[in-house]
């Protein structure tokens, strides 16, 4: 029978997460390159990092919840919880249900059509 200690576990957990941040910061990194070119590559990656580091805090646990919550989080400025035109953000973030309950409120607030008078 295979033994696999506590601290190799850890081990395990930790190279399996950092793997994956590499390649979410890889695959973020060029969506914004493409959908957001004015935005610095430094910003970028500082966006990223405040992601993945407030995404337990948000009860972001998964894979699939942390890259939705870091794919969002990358489109906002770092300061976005400081700024008033981004308390919707925070306020759902906050709001009731599971972590994919409030990240689909997020993708359907984010993608509802505009009405003339919001676009200006």
């Amino acid at each position: 029978m295979l033994r696999i200690s506590d601290r190799q576990q850890d081990q395990l957990h930790t190279a399996r997460a950092t793997a994956f941040h590499a390649r979410l910061r890889a695959a973020v990194t060029a969506m914004m390159a493409r959908e957001a070119p004015d935005v610095p590559a430094g910003e970028v990656a500082a966006r990223i990092d405040a992601a993945l580091a407030a995404a337990p805090a948000h009860g972001m646990e998964t894979e699939r919840q942390i890259t939705r919550y870091v794919h969002i989080l990358a489109a906002f400025p770092l300061d976005h919880a400081r700024r008033e035109e981004f308390a919707w953000i925070g306020a759902l973030l906050e709001g009731p249900g599971d972590a994919d309950a409030r990240l689909d409120r997020i993708t359907a607030a984010l993608t509802a059509p505009r009405s003339p008078r919001e676009a200006r």
